[in-house]
């Protein structure tokens, strides 16, 4: 299906998908939170001995901090009021970014979205404000975006799985070749540029507007599913694929 920059208007129902395990930010993994010159600012994302701009607490002793342990178990924590550019040194992975504070750009290099030791699916929260990653995001996790903030990816990101939109908006300025995309009734889309994957299966309960140049495969509007359901009954029942974790309802910011 081709769209031109359209604005797909939001859908006002009670929508309940088969969303995933994600209680909160109740992790299994280790929160290590940006801490360049003990106050935030910019730095270098890295696992060399250099690079030592992360801590244990917030705005901890500087001479205390320590470099990315790259385990796969970790969280990054940007939650300082100076915000800057974080630029990817070497490749990483991680269970999870949150924005909590002023705005950061990410660039550079490659990182990896995986699962933590409790296989809880690879989030984004941007709880304030706008977090731009310019760096290629990769893995087989998918990817969960929380937090009524805005996210911007302007890279061409190799991460496959589904993406869903839990709350906030997501800017796309970049590619995506996941082929999974669920929108929630309090989430949106932008992409202007048409960085879809070609063949996406789209299911939307919020807001979307797509570039000329998109082409999905299916486009699943949830207030036409709503129509098939008596007044005042429950939802349909989630939709079944393969690709999609259950959980009784959307995640949520802590």
């Amino acid at each position: 299906m081709k769209a031109r920059h359209r604005l797909l208007p939001l859908l006002a129902i009670s929508a309940t998908f088969s969303a995933i395990n994600f209680p909160g930010h109740s992790h299994a993994a280790t929160y290590l939170h940006w801490n360049a010159g003990g106050t935030g600012g910019d730095g270098n994302w890295g696992t060399s001995p250099g690079d030592k701009y992360w801590n244990a607490v917030v705005s901890g002793p500087y001479l205390t901090n320590t470099t990315w342990p790259d385990t796969g178990n970790e969280v990054a924590a940007f939650q300082d009021a100076i915000g800057g550019t974080v630029t990817v040194f070497d490749p990483v992975q991680t269970a999870g970014i949150i924005q909590n504070g002023a705005n950061y750009a990410i660039n550079a290099g490659t990182i990896t979205l995986v699962q933590d030791a409790a296989m809880v699916h690879p989030f984004i929260d941007v709880q304030t404000g706008s977090l731009t990653i310019d760096s290629t995001l990769d893995g087989t996790n998918g990817l969960i975006k929380t937090g009524t903030g805005t996210l911007v990816l302007s890279a061409t990101n190799s991460y496959t799985g589904t993406t869903t939109l839990a709350a906030g908006t997501l800017t796309l300025l970049g590619n995506l070749v996941t082929a999974t995309l669920d929108i929630a009734p309090i989430a949106a889309l932008l992409d202007l540029p048409g960085g879809l994957a070609n063949g996406t299966v789209l299911t939307n309960a919020g807001t979307v507007t797509m570039g000329a140049s998109d082409t999905i495969t299916t486009y699943i509007p949830m207030a036409a599913r709503s129509r098939q359901v008596p007044a005042r009954s429950p939802p349909p029942p989630p939709i079944s694929t393969t690709d999609r974790p259950s959980s009784a309802n959307w995640p949520q910011p802590p």
